[in-house]
């Protein structure tokens, strides 16, 4: 298999093994690039997992039956019309 590079390089020197001037630099700047790229590729996957996870669980709390409360008693008609209120006594000995 004929490596690209290689054969770049071979045209753009003229057939020698020469790299030019500039091929590093350029070669250490994509490279760092790429570097950059696959970090983020990475971070961003694992924050994919993650919100899948979290998306998956919510799926299931929510497939799941919750119990409900007890049934408060009816009010009877004597206590209907009257409002709840709770009263707070202080001892002040």
């Amino acid at each position: 298999m004929v490596n690209p590079t290689e054969t770049l390089t071979d045209k753009s020197t003229g057939g020698s093994n020469e790299q030019p001037p500039d091929w590093e630099e350029q070669k250490k700047a994509m490279e760092s690039i790429l570097d950059a790229l696959e970090r983020q590729t990475s971070e961003n996957q694992g924050y994919l997992k993650r919100i899948l996870s979290l998306m998956t669980k919510e799926a299931e709390e929510m497939s799941t039956p919750t119990p409900s409360p007890p049934n408060e008693p009816m009010p009877t008609d004597k206590a209907a019309g009257k409002k709840v209120v709770q009263v707070t006594i202080l001892d002040e000995k």
